[in-house]
């Protein structure tokens, strides 16, 4: 059953008549989670969406073809309970900024406890917990499951538990599902628990382009960095390699990158699943769990978890009570 068929989980719903999901938006950019419902065929109402950057809600606007009036603008001042149990998908691709590896790394609270950028998290759950949707969606950046963010990671797996739901989490790489890029994301799919039957994400699937192949043949001059920007991100590196953080970069020769690109498209399918599916060590704090996974996910504690971590790590402490 795909996961956003009507009547998801719903005995008494799984012979009525398929209709459109009704979509919330938030923290919605130009609508990357609309964009992939729009190539994979899924019909969806937009209740609302969410962005707060002007610019970001023009290109929205334009690229989904609604209109701006759907802008509820600031996360911190969505009333959703009006729609209480009437929508089905919740995405929230929250702030990033301070768990990326190219930020503070203050995580979710500073240092007086007052929640960040990437606090805003708890936003979306009250969002979530006003409106009750069937599922929601959630993508950050991988490093929300690192040792340093091990304890807020488990602080957004509980709270969602206690909110109502099972939460299935994988770290995705765009280059397994035909993107050539290395871009590897968190994705928390969480379902309602009265109306959960469970979920797997999708397999990785083969390579079959390069960058080369999606670059073109030829390109306006204004589109080319001058040597003054060039310049400019080598001191950006170099500040962030002085802090211990931040992005490398290289300015590299397409041509000659094109080799090797094409010995690694040319993995089998076989191959690429291998890898992409090997065994991973699993720790849940809360529940004092260790142990390795193999295929499939395994529940702890209401989370399921199929990305995990290196051996070795000592038990988390007690999660703090806000």
């Amino acid at each position: 059953m795909n996961l956003f068929d009507f009547g998801y989980g719903d005995k008494l719903a799984q012979n009525a008549p398929c209709r459109k999901i009704r979509m919330l938006s938030l923290f919605s950019g130009i609508g990357a989670f609309e964009k992939a419902l729009d190539r994979v065929g899924i019909d969806y109402e937009l209740v609302g969406y969410c962005e707060i950057d002007r610019n970001a809600s023009k290109a929205y606007s334009a690229i989904h073809g609604v209109s701006e009036e759907l802008n509820l603008w600031d996360v911190c001042k969505v009333n959703a309970k009006p729609w209480r149990d009437t929508i089905d998908l919740i995405s929230y691709g929250f702030p990033c900024q301070d768990i990326s590896l190219a930020g503070r790394q203050r995580g979710l609270f500073d240092a007086e406890g007052r929640y960040t950028r990437s606090g805003l998290f708890f936003e979306a759950l009250r969002i979530i917990k006003e409106c009750n949707p069937r599922i929601a969606i959630a993508e950050n950046v991988k490093n929300l499951m690192s040792e340093n963010f091990r304890e807020q990671y488990h602080i957004v797996q509980e709270s969602l538990g206690d909110a109502g739901y099972n939460n299935y989490v994988e770290v995705l790489n765009a280059k397994d599902y035909g993107v050539p890029q290395n871009r590897e994301r968190v994705f928390i799919v969480s379902i309602r628990k009265d109306i959960d039957i469970g979920f797997e994400f999708p397999e990785p699937v083969p390579l079959t382009k390069s960058l080369a192949d999606l670059l073109e043949d030829e390109v306006d001059e204004k589109y080319y960095l001058s040597d003054e920007v060039i310049r400019s991100f080598e001191e950006h590196k170099a500040r962030n390699e002085a802090n211990g953080n931040g992005f490398g970069w290289n300015v590299v020769d397409i041509d000659r990158q094109t080799d090797r690109q094409t010995d690694r498209v040319s993995r089998t399918s076989a191959e690429r699943s291998r890898l992409a599916r090997r065994r991973t060590q699993a720790h849940s704090s809360d529940v004092k769990i260790s142990g390795t996974l193999n295929t499939g996910s395994q529940k702890l504690n209401g989370t399921y978890i199929r990305e995990g971590r290196k051996e070795g790590r000592k038990e988390g402490r007690k999660l703090p009570q806000r």
